[in-house]
């Protein structure tokens, strides 16, 4: 006779089905699990790359203003020392929305520290959609503002422009072509971001 403990062979049978389904639905399970992680992985990864490649874009896209800025900018002389055009500027700053809260001697440390520069006739000083680089005051000339491709303003002696990309980190919200060739008193953006903390932290 059989020992009472040994199952009949259809129980055997089903029972070992069953533990093979067991098996199976756990391998399925832990590859599922597996499956998962690897997925948030390569979408997390993927992520982080594309991140990356947006501050690589950003940053070359930051780099060629720069570049551009100062390859139509001819320098005349760097620094004002001698405080040329002292009245003129002053009077811009001193009137200016966001500057004319500074200090006289602030408004002085400005004007020493901003460097004059000569843009040719016809040259395009800044294009629409790229970073800031520099603040800049008309000396002389005349320049034309476009608008997405329209002509919509014109700078004379004794205007500034620029600023807003300065001041708040935004792309140049317009384009500026030089008419006739101009002189350009600028400043550039780490000192007029650090005008920017100081006035915030007065």
């Amino acid at each position: 006779l059989e020992e009472k403990n040994n199952l009949p062979e259809v129980l055997k049978t089903e029972k070992n089905k069953n533990k093979k389904g067991k098996n199976k639905k756990e391998i399925n399970d832990n590859l599922t699990t597996d499956t998962l992680k690897s997925n948030n992985h390569k979408r997390n990864g993927g992520g982080k790359k594309k991140k990356e490649k947006m501050q690589v874009v950003a940053k070359d896209k930051s780099e060629k203003a720069v570049n551009y800025e100062k390859k139509v900018l001819e320098l005349i002389h760097d620094k004002n020392p001698a405080k040329e055009d002292y009245d003129i500027i002053y009077d811009i700053i001193s009137k200016h929305f966001f500057l004319q809260t500074l200090t006289h001697q602030a408004k002085e440390e400005i004007i020493v520290s901003m460097s004059l520069y000569k843009v040719a006739k016809g040259v395009t000083l800044y294009t629409q959609g790229l970073p800031g680089n520099y603040w800049y005051i008309v000396q002389s000339g005349e320049l034309s503002v476009f608008m997405n491709d329209k002509p919509v303003d014109k700078l004379k002696k004794g205007q500034s422009f620029g600023e807003r990309a300065l001041m708040d980190g935004t792309l140049r919200s317009n384009t500026i072509v030089a008419d006739t060739e101009c002189r350009l008193w600028a400043l550039k953006r780490q000192v007029f971001r650090k005008i920017i903390e100081f006035i915030f932290t007065s």
